[in-house]
């Protein structure tokens, strides 16, 4: 489902209104213990996301999120179906033998919690690699809304924007591998090809700059 910009802006100003009028249960000097459970969830799910390759098991993942999780990474929507889509493709290749490594990183964490409802602010170091070689990495600052379900803090929305000075995947791509080809077929992939994404994990890729260098080296472009 296509998340607005607006629906965040809305669900942002109805907790923080709420937040200024409601009953603060926070102690003194510290974090409530809903606050501080909001925060534990945070690292629980990074500490998830590192330990993926080994433990593949996208639920321990995909508990964290609300069954009608939307968010926006970079401009671009995304569901659950997106996680559980990535994780497959990741989990697939770790099936076939790539050494992948995930380290993830949250931290500068600061939350609020109004009735059933909370959000947070932080910030997000995630990188994978493959063989000792960094493929992918990503450090964004975030901010999500929870919302509460039984004695569990879900992620409803989530809002995160690559940090000035960073890159992203796609800039790496951009400026230092646009095309990704696979050493065993001869066959390359483009930006928006449907193998793309899933042959930056492989341990068979090879970077070209262009088209012209892949059909150099003897490549043709994928059909899908």
């Amino acid at each position: 489902m296509k998340l607005y910009g607006g629906v965040i802006a809305c669900l942002f100003a109805l907790t923080l209104a709420q937040g200024c009028t409601g009953k603060d249960d926070t102690p003194s000097g510290g974090k409530s213990q809903e606050e501080t459970l909001i925060e534990k969830n945070l690292l629980d799910l990074a500490n998830a996301q590192t330990q993926f390759p080994h433990s593949k098991d996208s639920q321990s993942i995909l508990r964290f999120y609300a069954p009608d999780y939307e968010g926006i990474n970079n401009g671009k929507s995304e569901s659950v179906k997106d996680i559980e889509k990535s994780l497959a493709d990741v989990l697939e290749q770790i099936n076939l033998g790539a050494p992948i490594g995930i380290s993830s990183k949250i931290t500068n964490i600061k939350t609020s919690v109004t009735g059933p409802s909370g959000w947070a602010t932080y910030e997000s170091e995630y990188k994978v690699g493959s063989g000792g070689t960094v493929l992918q990495t990503n450090q964004e600052k975030c901010t999500a809304i929870f919302k509460k379900q039984g004695d569990s803090w879900l992620i409803r929305h989530e809002h995160c924007s690559t940090m000035q000075g960073m890159t992203n995947l796609a800039q790496q791509q951009t400026l230092g591998c646009p095309i990704v080809g696979n050493a065993k077929s001869s066959i390359y992939h483009t930006p928006g090809g449907r193998y793309y994404d899933q042959m930056q994990f492989s341990p068979d890729a090879v970077c070209f700059k262009s088209e012209e260098d892949a059909h150099s080296h003897g490549y043709r472009l994928s059909q899908q």
